[in-house]
C-alpha cells in the first residue's frame, strides 16, 4: 500500500515527537519509543511481517581520524 505525507526526517527523536502528537505511524527501535509506549502515549501495532534484521550498528570514520571516545569499542 503507497504511503504518503508531508513529514520526512532521519531523526529518531522527531519522528517519535511527531507520533506522539499524533501525526503517524513510525517504524522505530524499542529505545527510541518504549517511555512513550510505557507512558501511554504511543500504541504497539503488529506487524503481519516478520521484522527485518538489520545485523548490527556499523560507524564509517576517515582513516586519518579516531572515532570519538563514545563510540569506540572497549576490549
Amino acid at each position: 500500500m503507497p504511503i504518503t505525507g508531508d513529514l520526512v526526517a532521519n531523526n529518531g527523536d522527531a519522528l517519535l515527537a511527531a507520533a506522539v502528537a499524533g501525526q503517524g505511524i513510525i517504524y522505530q527501535p524499542h529505545f527510541i519509543v518504549a517511555e512513550a509506549v510505557v507512558q501511554g502515549q504511543l500504541v504497539v501495532l503488529e506487524l503481519d511481517k516478520p521484522l527485518v534484521e538489520l545485523g548490527g550498528i556499523h560507524l564509517l570514520y576517515p582513516a586519518d581520524r579516531r572515532p570519538p571516545a563514545k563510540v569506540r569499542v572497549m576490549q
